[in-house]
């Protein structure tokens, strides 16, 4: 899914034929309102391959959150870098927490999903009630 793809889903989303003004400021000919931005943004990172697998995964199986190995663990497939790139991703948008505890000599990471998280996740779900083929 290339970026003018993206841009091309906004212009539907807002209601506007074509993707217009939108492609040319990805090229750095125009620019981009915050709210705009911020969509754009939000819809590339839920676009890659792993993004929502690790939500759901939170969403589903960890309540309280979960630790890297038990991330890696659940989602078949997933090798450690993207798990870590994306794990990044997703706390730099405020869609899951990174918490840094010291139990004893060894220090533990564990992933949760925020507020943000947990609504774009009700999202998605609805997205899958959907059904669509």
């Amino acid at each position: 899914m290339g970026i003018n793809y993206l841009a091309a889903q906004f212009y539907w989303v807002k209601g506007k034929v074509g993707m217009g003004d939108l492609s040319r400021s990805w090229a750095g000919e125009g620019t981009l309102k915050g709210s705009d931005q911020t969509y754009v943004k939000m819809m590339h990172t839920l676009g890659k391959k792993w993004t929502v697998a690790i939500m759901e995964t939170l969403s589903s199986s960890f309540e309280v959150g979960a630790s890297f190995n038990e991330l890696q663990y659940a989602i078949n497939g997933i090798c450690p870098r993207i798990l870590s790139e994306t794990l990044k991703e997703l706390n730099s948008e405020a869609l899951i927490t990174r918490l840094v505890e010291k139990q004893g000599k060894l220090l533990r990471t564990e992933y949760a999903l925020t507020e943000k998280g947990k609504k774009v996740t009700a999202v998605l779900r609805h997205f899958r009630e959907l059904e669509i083929a």
